[in-house]
């Protein structure tokens, strides 16, 4: 669900893109292999979130991202990329 209250299907090459973008900002390099288990990694987590309401919003994708991208050691690109959310 948008901020606007429209759902929309979610597609998950946009968290990818976002994700390479954050990365690129401050010049780091992330493998393709990183990528996949990243997006793989936020993509079960939605799974398991939309069980209940068959649909998230794009404040908990953000977060979701926010959260794998910590988890897996990239704290900087998770900066960068809440810093290219506004």
């Amino acid at each position: 669900m948008k901020k606007d209250g429209k759902i929309v299907d979610f597609n998950p090459s946009k968290i990818i893109t976002s994700i390479e973008n954050a990365a690129d900002d401050i010049g780091i390099s992330v493998t393709s292999s990183d990528i996949k288990l990243l997006s793989e990694d936020i993509i079960n987590s939605l799974k398991l979130l939309s069980r209940e309401a068959n649909y998230t919003s794009s404040y908990e994708v953000r977060s979701l991202v926010v959260d794998t991208l910590i988890k897996n050691g990239h704290k900087n690109i998770a900066k960068s990329y809440m810093s290219n959310m506004f």
